[in-house]
């Protein structure tokens, strides 16, 4: 089963898994690590943090880092660590999470759905999420 990694600055991690856990359970969590940029830490650290947890992930089926902000630190340690794990099991790595694409992508791991494939599901279940609430009322309007 695919290994997945929730990075981000300060407190979003934590805060995504934490709903996530609310909605679909605590065994479904359970094992998504959530490592996080502390202001105080540095991205040396947090990188150390990063690869550490990713030496750790042997699964054929490879790892998942899903990251707040494509671009921002915690994205771009994460890519780099990708890079480094050459001779590994593979990484994906997918900026701008949101709840949508967490539940997707936790929904979709147990039933062995390859990496490249769950990669896919979170990218279109991150944009279906994403919903002027003012658009979805005018398509209603049009169908009635």
């Amino acid at each position: 089963m695919v290994s997945v990694a929730l990075v981000s600055h300060k407190g979003f991690a934590s805060g995504l898994l934490q709903s996530a856990e609310m909605i679909l359970g605590k065994e479904v969590v359970k094992d998504v690590q959530t490592i996080e940029l502390d202001g105080l830490m540095g991205i040396e650290k947090f990188s150390d943090q990063l690869k550490a947890w990713l030496d750790t992930c042997n699964d054929p089926d490879g790892v998942l880092v899903l990251a707040d902000l494509f671009g921002g630190s915690p994205c771009i340690a994460a890519l780099t660590a990708a890079v480094e794990r050459a001779d590994k099991p593979p990484v994906e790595v997918v900026g701008g999470v949101n709840l949508g694409m967490l539940i997707e992508v936790l929904m979709n791991r147990p039933t062995g759905m390859p990496l490249t494939d769950l990669v896919e599901a979170a990218k279109n279940a991150g944009l279906e999420s994403v919903v002027a609430a003012r658009d979805r009322q005018a398509a209603e309007s049009d169908t009635d």
